[in-house]
């Protein structure tokens, strides 16, 4: 089917260590990210995200591939949804960021924004420890840009 990138899509990306893959999930219309965040929090634990993550959040998760071409500067993500359409990934788009990974690693967050823990965490390292911007969603094509011309 064609390709339909809508313009008004919320987004959850979410990065899924144990198996290197990202998901999508478009949050539905009457959907709020404050409810999506309030459902992580009370989460007692993520153990079925470990692998598969795509029934695990209260909206269905697609798979990401990466449609570029090997020699892209940027990543082109694209999903197939449950009608069979083809989705391009807009990185504006992205209102939430998941990593899913175990109970000490595992969060959710508003991209440049906080962090949340699900009520289950396991702490295996320092609490205090920041998450790192290794786990941060991908870079938009603006910060891109912005990069290359500061450098």
């Amino acid at each position: 089917m064609a390709v339909q990138t809508p313009t008004q899509q919320r987004v959850l990306f979410v990065q899924e260590e144990y198996g290197y893959r990202h998901w999508i999930g478009v949050l539905p219309d009457e959907m709020t990210t404050e409810s999506v965040i309030e459902w992580w929090k009370a989460l007692e634990e993520v153990g079925g995200m470990f692998f598969n993550p795509s029934k695990s959040f209260p909206m269905d998760l697609y798979e990401l591939k990466d449609v570029a071409p090997e020699d892209a500067d940027m990543a082109i993500m694209q999903w197939v949804d449950s009608k069979g359409v083809t989705h391009t990934l807009n990185r504006d788009h992205v209102v939430l960021f998941a990593h899913t990974h175990e109970e000490g690693d595992s969060y959710l967050k508003i991209p440049k924004g906080e962090t949340f823990h699900h009520a289950g965490r396991v702490d295996e390292w320092d609490e205090d420890k920041e998450v790192g911007e290794e786990y941060s969603p991908p870079l938009t094509a603006e910060e891109i840009e912005e990069m290359r011309i500061k450098s």
